[in-house]
């Protein structure tokens, strides 16, 4: 397509990560709707970032891992053809800690053990502070207020003694969250666990990973897609002032489309026009949206 192309769609779907591409894809697998995705980044998956190596080893940055009560994250990978393996690594493991990194079988054996009796305190706390958040009003939870006030970051250092196991817990939550444990709220990272159902965040969460790395569930809608996908497309002006037609415009092109199909319901949608100008990084850390830095490097070794 040109650069300053214009199109027409059923449906466009902004953002190219594992959500947005997976709606996509549904809509493509349907056959009765066009649909077209914008992604403002140069590449797809979102949280999921598969990267090779110059020796030829892939290593993942990011999202890695599922568990049994993924059930829609699993079907979609069998539906497109991507394998599962175990998830959990065979052979050695490096285990470092204040800049001393040692090859071991498992972290324990080295690791002293007030720093494990500490990390297990403290996560038999967060899993019970979950249990008390109910999955349908998260709001209703006993002091919802306060938990939607404080960090997950906030909290790891309220109830962690030790360095190293404040670290491994840290570690844990970035590896579910995919980002900065203290740019999200601790309401919203409990309702998250407890919404997904991790009897224990060591053992589930980390049953599966897919062959080829978690992004190549992306990469492979995204070649599905072929130029129904426009990457460096950040939307930079949303224009819903139209009774029946959204426009939305890119650097890549425009597109726009009909709102809804429910005739007279279409006067019930809200009027906005926004444009935005799109940074890489946001400058100021919000605790109730969390802005993702993906930061986790994991491979088998």
């Amino acid at each position: 397509m040109s650069k300053t192309a214009a199109l027409s769609v059923d449906v466009l779907v902004l953002g190219a990560g594992p959500s947005g591409l997976s709606a996509a894809w549904d809509i493509l697998k349907d056959r009765r709707h066009s649909v077209h995705v914008v992604e403002a980044s140069e590449r797809v998956g979102g949280r999921t970032f598969n990267h090779t190596l110059p020796s030829g080893i892939l290593i993942e940055r990011g999202g890695t891992w599922a568990g049994p009560t993924q059930t829609a994250l699993l079907a979609l990978a069998k539906d497109l053809g991507v394998a599962i393996k175990s998830g959990k690594p065979e052979g050695k493991t490096f285990y470092g800690f204040g800049g001393r990194w040692n090859k071991v079988e498992f972290p324990s054996e080295i690791a002293p053990i007030e720093a494990q009796r500490d990390f297990e305190r403290a996560m038999a706390t967060f899993e019970a502070l979950c249990r008390t958040v109910p999955t349908n009003a998260p709001w209703t939870a006993p002091a919802a207020k306060t938990l939607d006030a404080m960090s997950v970051g906030d909290w790891i250092r309220a109830n962690t003694h030790l360095d190293e196991s404040r670290a491994w817990l840290t570690g844990c939550i970035r590896k579910l969250q995919g980002g900065d444990p203290d740019k999200v709220s601790l309401l919203w990272m409990l309702h998250f666990i407890q919404s997904a159902s991790f009897e224990d965040l060591l053992d589930t969460a980390e049953d599966y990973r897919f062959v080829g790395g978690a992004q190549s569930i992306s990469l492979n809608i995204a070649n599905r897609l072929g130029d129904r996908l426009w990457l460096n497309a950040p939307a930079t002006r949303i224009d819903q002032t139209a009774r029946d037609w959204i426009a939305i415009e890119t650097p890549r092109g425009s597109s726009g489309g009909a709102p809804n199909d429910r005739g007279d319901d279409a006067g019930l949608v809200a009027r906005h026009r926004f444009r935005a100008g799109v940074t890489s990084r946001s400058s100021t850390p919000n605790h109730r949206v969390g802005h993702h830095e993906l930061d986790q490097v994991s491979r088998d070794l």
